[in-house]
């Protein structure tokens, strides 16, 4: 500082040595911001800002109000404690989410090189879950309530196959939603239990390419229960981009499946749960987000719905093309 500024600026010196420290954060910082742009993770980076950007706030409050209270004699000092403190975090917060999505990618393939995952992947290839609906009757029950008081659990449970979803409730919910389940299908949800709890399932569908996810190392605690004699079938990635590309939003678990069953040849599909039967005029969004088991709160199921970008008027409006009442045209 001297040799370039000369000796009146000595007195910075301190205050520069204090924000080099600050500076060293940033290279872990932009590597990790990077890392999460490059797989397209910019949910994560919603959730990394989320997280620092109230914390960084909450450091220059609170250098503010020691200022002003006289608590700093030295105007300079705080700030630059500060500017450090808010490097810090940004460095840290960045760093831990890419770190995680480093070690379910990396445990996502090692459960992907075991034999199960190889055997999933065969099955996913020869189609078994199509060939499985093909030439059956299937009630498609989703978890809203807009069927509640209806009584129409004996007709969902007359159909050849009983398909329901994610967390689906059936004890209790027998009259109005039926109380059979021969496939289960599962989306990536981090609040989705994926734990068999009815013996009687013949098929499991998962609505993400658990293949190249995280999603599979959780489904790996449970490889022989789901395999042994049934089905287990993933979206794969280009599935996902077609019905994406037509909503040009993403949908819930219940609109990847129909999607699904909308290419299969000779099956009758009726639906049951699904806002979009309330008619145009009333999309019932609250109906919508919430489950026929109470299970959340509306308050609860509207900001989980915006967090993971499902668009309740666009799907309602799509699923209506394809069905003329319950029926799928």
């Amino acid at each position: 500082v001297a040799f370039v500024l000369g000796d009146a600026w000595l007195g910075c010196v301190p205050y520069v040595r204090i924000m080099i420290v600050g500076v060293a954060f940033s290279p872990l910082a932009n590597v990790s911001s990077q890392y999460l742009k490059a797989k397209g993770r910019s949910d994560l980076m919603l959730a990394a800002d989320a997280v620092r950007k109230p914390l960084q706030f909450a450091f220059l409050a609170g250098c503010v109000w020691a200022m002003a209270r006289g608590g700093w004699t030295d105007g300079v000092l705080p700030l630059c404690l500060t500017k450090v403190a808010c490097d810090a975090v940004d460095a840290v917060v960045c760093f831990a989410v890419a770190w995680r999505l480093r070690w379910r990618m990396e445990e996502g393939r090692l459960v992907r090189d075991m034999p199960f995952g190889a055997e999933l992947k065969r099955r996913h290839e020869a189609g078994e879950l199509d060939r499985f609906l093909e030439g059956r009757t299937i009630a498609v029950v989703g978890n809203g309530p807009c069927d509640s008081g209806k009584g129409l659990g004996a007709e969902i449970d007359a159909h050849d196959v009983v398909v329901r979803f994610n967390n689906y409730r059936i004890e209790g919910f027998e009259r109005d939603y039926g109380s059979r389940v021969d496939v289960w299908v599962k989306g990536g949800a981090e609040d989705v239990d994926h734990e068999m709890r009815h013996p009687g399932i013949r098929a499991v569908l998962y609505t993400r390419d658990i293949m190249d996810s995280g999603i599979l190392a959780r489904f790996a605690r449970y490889p022989e229960e789901e395999m042994k004699d049934r089905i287990v079938d993933y979206l794969d990635e280009g599935e996902k981009r077609v019905i994406v590309s037509r909503m040009r939003s993403y949908p819930t678990s219940g609109a990847f499946f129909i999607n699904r069953l909308s290419r299969l040849k000779d099956v009758t599909v009726d639906v049951y749960g699904f806002a979009f039967l309330e008619g145009s005029d009333n999309p019932s969004a609250g109906s919508f987000l919430t489950h026929y088991s109470n299970d959340v709160s509306p308050d609860v199921a509207r900001r989980r719905d915006v967090f993971t970008k499902h668009d309740v008027d666009v799907e309602s409006a799509y699923l209506r093309t394809l069905f003329d009442g319950r029926r799928m045209k």
